[in-house]
C-alpha cells in the first residue's frame, strides 16, 4: 500500500508523504520494483550473483563491527529443553547512486 499527497502526484516526483510514526516513499522509477522478499527468491533469480555479493557485503559488515558471536544454545532452566531462539531474515533493496546507478543492498534484520 503507497500513501501519497497530492504534491506528491506531480509528474516525476518521488513523493514522500510523512503520517504520524511512518514515512511511505512511492516507488516511481520502475527497476527498484520486484526485489526478493526471501533468501530463496534471493538465490534463484536473474540477478541472483548481486544479491548473494550484498548478503556476503553484510555478512562482512557485521563481523567487523562484532554484531554478534557464536554460543552454545542455552537450555531453558524450568524445562531443560534448549531455549528458542531469535529469527533472523533477510530484507532486500535497490538503491539508486548519486551517480544514477543502481546498488544491491542487503540487511539481516
Amino acid at each position: 500500500t503507497v500513501i501519497a499527497n497530492d504534491s506528491s502526484r506531480r509528474e516525476g516526483a518521488p513523493g514522500v508523504n510523512c503520517v504520524p510514526g511512518a514515512c511511505y516513499m512511492r516507488d516511481v522509477v520502475g527497476h527498484l520494483k520486484n526485489v526478493p522478499t526471501t533468501f530463496a527468491e534471493a538465490g534463484l533469480g536473474p540477478e541472483r550473483e548481486k544479491w548473494i555479493e550484498a548478503m556476503r557485503d553484510e555478512c562482512a559488515k557485521q563481523r567487523k563491527n562484532r554484531v554478534w558471536s557464536a554460543v552454545e544454545r542455552p537450555r531453558d532452566p524450568k524445562t531443560n529443553k534448549k531455549a528458542k531462539l531469535a529469527s533472523t531474515k533477510w530484507v532486500f533493496k535497490r538503491k539508486r547512486e548519486a551517480d544514477g546507478s543502481v546498488r544491491h543492498g542487503a540487511r539481516l534484520v
